[in-house]
């Protein structure tokens, strides 16, 4: 009786065969993933710098509320700029959120933003952040405090 088995090169391509279709059946489950992050991530991000240069909060008016000026510089890097995010900060680390969608600086530019009946209280600093394009896709705010000043 002869035995019969298979030959080197069968079995080479029998192995290969196996790796493309488990590779093949990984990249369909992959795949989608992949894709939908992909087309979340806006490199304007990267590109757009924005910082706050200085802040000033004025003296609570009648109604209680305090006045904040705040100079955002835009350095060079493309990006549509869309608006600004701001985060002040009191003394206690606890948080404000504020927006300006209309003061907006242009590439190498400092604009004015000013926060009215927003904030009671006093403000230690303030980080400031990108808002990107039409659905106002917020980028990481710049890790520069800026302390804010108590100004008559």
């Amino acid at each position: 009786m002869q035995k019969r088995g298979l030959s080197a090169v069968m079995g080479t391509v029998l192995i290969t065969l196996l790796v493309i279709v488990a590779v093949s059946t990984m990249w369909a489950f992959v795949r989608p993933a992949i894709s939908k992050s992909a087309s979340q991530v806006n490199t304007d991000c990267f590109t757009l710098d924005v910082k706050a240069v200085s802040c000033k909060q004025h003296v609570a008016d009648i109604s209680g509320f305090m006045n904040l000026d705040i100079n955002v510089n835009r350095r060079s890097g493309k990006g549509d700029l869309t608006g600004l995010k701001f985060v002040f900060i009191k003394a206690n680390e606890e948080t404000i959120v504020g927006e300006d969608l209309t003061n907006i600086p242009d590439e190498l530019e400092t604009t004015t933003s000013s926060v009215n009946g927003l904030i009671t209280e006093q403000i230690d600093s303030v980080l400031v952040s990108a808002m990107l394009g039409p659905n106002k896709v917020l980028c990481t705010p710049n890790s520069a405090k800026v302390t804010c000043q108590q100004v008559a």
